[in-house]
C-alpha cells in the first residue's frame, strides 16, 4: 500500500550486532548481584524504550533479547525469570507491557517448563532499520506523499485546529475526514499531516472480521509509536482502538459519513467533509498532476472537464498513466471507472447516433427533448431562480414503455452517445437482494457511482424494482414497501439522468411515474419504419448490393411484421450466410435465410403464402 516506515537513527553495524549479542550473552552468564553493565548505544533501541515508556529496566530487557535474536539463537530458550535475573532485576510489569505490545511473545517449549520469551520478528527487524509492518499486512497499511494542496482544501484550517487540541493534552485528536471514495480524504489527510511535519501512516479496515481489524488495530498502534507517524484509520465502522499505554495523541479518520466510522474512544474530533470538486478546484488538479493539461486545445480540456467530472484519486491514476492527448486520458479516466463499477452495472460504450435511429417523428422529437435537457442540467440548476423554485427532484427521469425489440436500448445508447457521457446499464434482476429490504440500499449504492461518473443510468425490465406497493400487511409485503418508500427519496435527491425501461408499463408504482419527467412509448414499427430499417441496414452492410436487394426489403417489409432487433438479428445471420459462401455482398437468399431464422426462434416458419409472397423476380 506504501513505503517503509522509518525514523531516523543511526544503522547497527556488523560489529555493532556483535556487540550487543557479546552483551546479552555476557548477561546470560553472570552471575551474583554485581552492576549491570549498560548495553551498546543503540538509537532505535533507546527510542522503543521512550516510546513505550519502558525506563532503564524495559531498555536492558529488549536490548537482551534483540542481542539475543541478532545472535541467531546460540542459546537455550529464555523464561522470563531468566531474563530478569541476567538484567538485574527488570520490574515484573514490563513482561505485560512487552508481550501486549507484541515486542515479546511467549512461547511454549515443552510440556510443564515454563514460557520462553523471544523477541517478535517485525520488531528485530525494525531495530536493525527495517519496516515497523510485518508483510502480511503490505497491502493494508502504508504510506503516501502528501499532493500540492486543491485551493478549496482547508489544510490550515484543520492544521491548526489539531495543533490547538494537542497543545492542551489529555485526550487524543482525531481528525474525521469523510465523503465518497476518491474525493480526496487521504490527500488530504496527507496534506494536513504535513502540515504539521508528519506522515500519516494509512490503515485500510474495510472488510475485516473483528479478529483481524483487532489485530491490525494492534500493529498500527505499535508501528506509530516506533516511526512516530500518526495513524490514519480508513473505514465506516466503529472498530475499538484499544487505551494502549501510551495512547499516540494525534488520529486521521478517513469514512464514508460524517459521523461514526473508527475513532478512538474519547477523541476530539474535528470533521471535514469532503463533496465532489467544484470546477475550479477540478481544473486546478488536473493542471497540477496531469503535465502536458494546460497545453491541450482549450475545447478538448472543457470537455474532459464538464464531461467526466473525475476525483483527486482518478484525476492521480489518470496522471500516472502518463496520457498524450485528451482522448487518451478520457479513455483511461473511462476504463479506471468501469474497473471500480459494482457488479451490477455495466458500462454500454458504442458509436450509435441519431442517424442509427429509425422511429416515429414524435418519439424521435421527444427523444431530443429529453437529450437537450440532460445537456443543458447543470447549468440550469446554477440560476438561483431554479434552485429556489425546483428544491427537489432535479434528476432527469425519462420512462421508455414499449414491447421488446422496438429500440428503447439502442435508444438510450444514443442519448447518452449524443454528450459523451457513458450508459451504465444496471441488471435488475442483481439488484434485488434474496434478502428482503437490501434493494433500496443497494440501488442508492448504484445512483452515487452513476451520479459520480457523470453516466447515464438504464434500468431495464424496471418494473421489477420500481413496481406498485402492494397493500398486503404481512412482514415480507411491508419489507418490500419500506424498500419501495426509500428509493423514492433516492430518486428524489438523485441529480443525474435516469432511463428506465419496460415492457409492462401498468405495473409501475404511481409514485414513481409522478416524478418521471419524460415518458416516451416505442410501438412496434409499421411498415413504412420497417422498410427503412430493412433498407439502411443493407446500405450499411452490403453497400454494393443494396440497391438490387431493395425490392427484396420491401416485401419483407411487407410480409413480416418484425420489431427492430429482428430485423437487425436476421441481417446478422444473412452477413454469417454470405461470409459462409465467400461472397461480401449480400444476396437475395441470405435476407431469406436471416428472416427465417428469426421465425424459427417464435417457433414457426414461413407459409408457403409468404414464401410465394416473398418471391421477386430479377427485374434486371
Amino acid at each position: 500500500m506504501g513505503d517503509a516506515m522509518t525514523v531516523e537513527a543511526q544503522q547497527v553495524s556488523p560489529d555493532g550486532d556483535e556487540q550487543m549479542t557479546s552483551w546479552a550473552l555476557a548477561c546470560l552468564a553472570r552471575t551474583g548481584d554485581g552492576p549491570v553493565p549498560a548495553p551498546p548505544t543503540h538509537d532505535r533501541l533507546s527510542h522503543l524504550a521512550q516510546a513505550f515508556r519502558l525506563g532503564e529496566d524495559g531498555h536492558r530487557l529488549v536490548a537482551l533479547f534483540y542481542g539475543l535474536w541478532r545472535g541467531g539463537g546460540q542459546v537455550a530458550p529464555v523464561s522470563a525469570a531468566m531474563a530478569r535475573r541476567a538484567v538485574g532485576g527488570a520490574a515484573p510489569h514490563l513482561r505485560g507491557v512487552l508481550v501486549h505490545w507484541q515486542i515479546l511473545s511467549e512461547a511454549a517449549v515443552a510440556p510443564g517448563a515454563p514460557l520462553a520469551l523471544v523477541l517478535d520478528e517485525t520488531i528485530g527487524d525494525w531495530l536493525g532499520g527495517g519496516d515497523p509492518i510485518p508483510p502480511r499486512w503490505h497491502d493494508r497499511i502504508g504510506t503516501r506523499d502528501a499532493p500540492e494542496p486543491l485551493p478549496g482544501w482547508p489544510v490550515e484550517d484543520l492544521a491548526t485546529r489539531a495543533a490547538d487540541g494537542l497543545d492542551r493534552a489529555g485526550a487524543p485528536v482525531a481528525i474525521r475526514l469523510s465523503g465518497a471514495p476518491g474525493t480526496g480524504r487521504r490527500s488530504l489527510a496527507a496534506a494536513v499531516a504535513e502540515k504539521l511535519g508528519t506522515r500519516p501512516i494509512f490503515a485500510d479496515l474495510a472488510g475485516l472480521d473483528p479478529v483481524e481489524s483487532r489485530a491490525l488495530v494492534h500493529v498500527v498502534e505499535r508501528a506509530a509509536r516506533l516511526s512516530l507517524r500518526p495513524p490514519c484509520w480508513i473505514g465506516d465502522e466503529a472498530v475499538h482502538i484499544p487505551e494502549g499505554q501510551p495512547r499516540f495523541a494525534l488520529h486521521f479518520v478517513v469514512t464514508r459519513q460524517s459521523s461514526g466510522g473508527p475513532v478512538p474512544a474519547g477523541a476530539i474530533v474535528h470533521g471535514c467533509d469532503c463533496g465532489p470538486l467544484s470546477m475550479s478546484d477540478r481544473r486546478h488538479a488536473w493542471s497540477a498532476l496531469v503535465p502536458g493539461f494546460s497545453d491541450w486545445p482549450e475545447p478538448e480540456r472543457e470537455r474532459l472537464l464538464h464531461l467526466k467530472p473525475a476525483t483527486v484519486g482518478e484525476i492521480a491514476r489518470v496522471a500516472a498513466a502518463g496520457p498524450a492527448s485528451p482522448d487518451a486520458a478520457m479513455a483511461t479516466l473511462r476504463a479506471d471507472q468501469a474497473s471500480r463499477l459494482d457488479p451490477v452495472i455495466s458500462p454500454r460504450l458504442g458509436r450509435l447516433g441519431w442517424d442509427d435511429l429509425i422511429l416515429p417523428d414524435p418519439l424521435t422529437r421527444g427523444l431530443t427533448r429529453l437529450s437537450d435537457e440532460i445537456a443543458m442540467a447543470p447549468g440550469l440548476w446554477q440560476q438561483p431562480a431554479m434552485e429556489r423554485l425546483y428544491p427537489q427532484g432535479r434528476g432527469v427521469f425519462a420512462l421508455f414503455s414499449g414491447p421488446p425489440g422496438t429500440g428503447k436500448t439502442m435508444a438510450a445508447q444514443v442519448v447518452a452517445n449524443a454528450m459523451g457521457l457513458d450508459l451504465y446499464v444496471v441488471d435488475s434482476g442483481a439488484v434485488v437482494s434474496k434478502y428482503v429490504g437490501e434493494t433500496a440500499q443497494n440501488l442508492q449504492s448504484v445512483f452515487a457511482q452513476a451520479q459520480a461518473d457523470a453516466a447515464v443510468l438504464f434500468f431495464d425490465e424496471a418494473e421489477g424494482l420500481f413496481g406498485k406497493r402492494t397493500e398486503t400487511r404481512d412482514a415480507h409485503a411491508r419489507y418490500l414497501n419500506a424498500d419501495t418508500n426509500v428509493l423514492l427519496q433516492a430518486v428524489e435527491s438523485y441529480a443525474g439522468a435516469c432511463i428506465l425501461a419496460t415492457n409492462r408499463r401498468d405495473n409501475l408504482d404511481p409514485a414513481f411515474l409522478r416524478r418521471l419527467r419524460h415518458v416516451l412509448d416505442f410501438p412496434r414499427p409499421d411498415t413504412g419504419l420497417r422498410e427503412r430499417m430493412w433498407l439502411a441496414l443493407c446500405a450499411e452492410l452490403s453497400p454494393a448490393t443494396a440497391a438490387s436487394l431493395a425490392p427484396q426489403c420491401t416485401r419483407l417489409a411487407q410480409i413480416l411484421e418484425f420489431t427492430g432487433a429482428q430485423i437487425k438479428n436476421a441481417l446478422r445471420t444473412a452477413v454469417i450466410e454470405a461470409r459462409r459462401d465467400g461472397r461480401e455482398g449480400l444476396a437475395r437468399a441470405d435476407l431469406l435465410a436471416g428472416a427465417e431464422h428469426e421465425l424459427q426462434k417464435e417457433g414457426r416458419a414461413l407459409t408457403k403464402a409468404e414464401a410465394a409472397r416473398l418471391e421477386v423476380r430479377d427485374d434486371g
